[in-house]
């Protein structure tokens, strides 16, 4: 019981390592240290000094320690009507953008070998399962998962350079 509670209390929604946990709790704490030594927030220089962290860290550590926000949550209210932030979110599709990657994905099709094309093509084309693409090609579905990893591996270089 005491197990879960403690992971109740501690993991969020999105897991944060022990050690970045920890930072978050220092920086806090020298925060408040300084905060109430001097009457106002600690700047990054001094938080810096206080917890022998690099500015990088204490971001990191600080950042990783807010809450996640609900896409429901209600940013703005009023004149008696809510507004959330899924409703601020763009649904907007940027065209250009989406043939272009179109125009790469076929080149980059076209640059692979038969095998490795028909590979890709059932597997996120025609959402087929490793072992229904490995019956397909004659392979082992061990093969597939290998192949597949190689493939967009070289995918990735060509697109990156």
């Amino acid at each position: 019981m005491g197990e879960i509670k403690r992971f109740l209390r501690d993991d969020g929604i999105i897991k944060v390592s022990r050690s970045i946990k920890e930072n978050g709790w220092r920086v806090k704490k020298a925060a408040d240290r300084i905060a109430k030594k001097q009457g106002r927030e600690a700047t990054m220089e001094e938080l810096v000094q206080e917890t022998a962290l690099s500015s990088e860290e204490i971001v990191l550590a600080m950042e990783a320690s807010v809450e996640v926000d609900s896409i429901y949550k209600t940013v703005y209210q009023g004149d008696g009507s809510e507004i959330m932030l899924v409703d601020k979110l763009s649904m907007h599709k940027d065209d250009k953008e989406e043939v272009l990657n179109h125009m790469l994905l076929m080149q980059l099709l076209d640059n692979l070998e038969e095998k490795d094309r028909k590979l890709i093509i059932l597997r996120y084309f025609q959402d087929k399962t490793q072992m229904e693409v490995a019956k397909e090609l004659g392979i082992s579905q061990v093969q597939v998962s290998r192949l597949e990893k190689k493939i967009l591996i070289r995918m990735r270089q060509a697109v990156l350079g």
